[in-house]
C-alpha cells in the first residue's frame, strides 16, 4: 500500500527512541514522576499529535521520551494544534498545555457512559466527535427518506453494538488508547460510507485506484480492505494504520457473513505486515449475496461492512475470471 514506506519509517523512529541507550536501564515512570493526572495528559497529547506505529505513549515510561516524541511530532506537523507551542522550547512543559474539546459528537457528552462513548468525548478527540456527528447527521437524514426505516434503524443498532465491542477487552492483548480510537473511527468511516451510498449503487469500494484483474474489492483510501480472488479462491483483508500494526501473529482471526462465522489465518506480507485470509470457498460465495460482513479479531469486530452494490464488482470478477455460470 502508499503508506508503507512512509510507516516503515516512523516505525523505524520510534524504534530508535525506545533502543537500548536511549532511556536509563532503570526507568522511572512518567505516571511516578510527575502523577497520574499530569502523565495522562502527556499521554493524551502523545496519542494525539503521532503518527509512528508503535509510539511511546505510554504511562510507563519516562516524562521526558513522551515529551521529546511530542516535541519531535508537532515540529513536523504543519498542522500541529495550538498545544504543540509549549513543546517549542522545552520536551516536557510544566504543566502540560490544556487539550480543549471544540468538537462535538453526534450525542450528549454528559450522559456518555460507555468507554467508546467516553472515548470520543474526551478532549484532543475532536476527529472521533467530528466524525460521530456526521454519521449521525447522515443517519437521520437517510431515516427521514428511507422506504423501510425500521431495517434501516436495526442496522445502525447492529453497528452501534459492533462499535462498543471496541472497547471490550480482548485475551491475551493489552488494551491501548490508540487501538481504540483507530477501532472506534474505522468502523465510523465505514458506516459514514454505507449511509452516504445508495443501496442500489452497483460499484464497490475502492481502495487505491482499480483492483488488480480478476478481483473485487472494497476498503478505506488504501488502508484497510478485503480483497476477493475467485481465481485463487481466497478472501483477505488488511488493516494497516501507520500508528499500529493492528494484527499480531497470535490473534485469532474470523469472517462473518450475515452472522455465519468462517475461521481464517495470518499470514504476512512481503514487509512482514500480517493479514487475514482464508479459502474457504463457501465464505467466497457467501459474500457475494451478503449484506453485511464483519471481520473479527479475537471474537471482536474490527472491520464491518453494509456489502450493498458489491454482488455487481463481484460478478465481473468471476466473469474476468472465466469463472462465471
Amino acid at each position: 500500500m502508499r503508506n508503507v514506506r512512509r510507516a516503515t519509517a516512523f516505525r523505524l523512529l520510534a524504534a530508535a527512541m525506545l533502543a537500548p541507550g536511549a532511556v536509563a536501564a532503570q526507568v522511572v515512570s512518567c505516571r511516578a514522576q510527575v502523577g497520574a493526572a499530569r502523565a495522562a495528559l502527556y499521554v493524551n497529547q502523545c496519542l494525539a499529535i503521532t503518527t509512528a506505529t508503535h509510539p511511546p505513549c505510554n504511562a510507563d515510561n519516562a516524562c521526558e521520551v513522551i515529551g521529546q516524541h511530542i516535541q519531535y511530532m508537532c515540529a513536523r506537523d504543519p498542522h500541529a494544534p495550538i498545544w504543540c507551542q509549549a513543546y517549542r522550547t522545552t520536551a516536557v512543559p510544566n504543566p502540560p498545555p490544556p487539550m480543549p474539546r471544540t468538537a462535538q459528537p453526534g450525542f450528549d457528552c454528559a450522559r456518555a457512559s460507555s468507554p467508546v462513548d467516553r472515548e470520543i468525548c474526551a478532549p484532543g478527540n475532536d476527529e472521533l466527535a467530528k466524525d460521530d456527528r456526521l454519521m449521525t447527521q447522515r443517519y437521520r437524514r437517510r431515516l427521514a427518506q428511507s422506504p423501510d426505516p425500521a431495517r434501516l434503524r436495526a442496522a445502525q443498532l447492529a453497528f452501534l453494538r459492533d462499535r462498543e465491542r471496541c472497547g471490550a477487552p480482548e485475551p491475551g492483548r493489552k488494551s491501548t488508547d490508540v487501538a481504540l480510537d483507530h477501532c472506534v473511527a474505522v468502523l465510523t468511516h465505514y458506516r459514514i460510507d454505507a449511509l452516504t451510498r445508495a443501496w442500489r449503487d452497483s460499484s464497490a469500494w475502492r481502495a487505491d485506484g482499480p483492483p488488480p484483474p480478476c478481483e473485487a474489492s472494497f476498503g478505506d483510501d488504501g488502508w484497510d480492505g478485503i480483497a476477493v480472488a475467485p481465481a485463487a479462491a481466497t478472501v483477505s483483508f488488511t488493516w494497516f494504520d501507520i500508528r499500529e500494526a493492528v494484527l499480531e501473529p497470535t490473534d485469532k482471526v474470523a469472517f462473518d457473513v450475515d452472522g455465519t462465522v468462517f475461521p481464517g489465518r495470518l499470514e504476512a506480507d512481503g514487509d512482514g505486515q500480517p493479514y487475514a485470509v482464508s479459502a474457504d470457498r463457501q465464505l467466497i460465495a457467501a459474500i457475494a449475496h451478503a449484506n453485511l460482513l464483519r471481520v473479527r479479531r479475537n471474537g471482536k469486530v474490527i472491520f464491518r461492512a453494509d456489502l450493498g452494490g458489491f454482488a455487481a464488482s463481484y460478478a465481473k470478477a468471476l466473469s474476468c475470471a472465466g469463472m462465471a455460470k
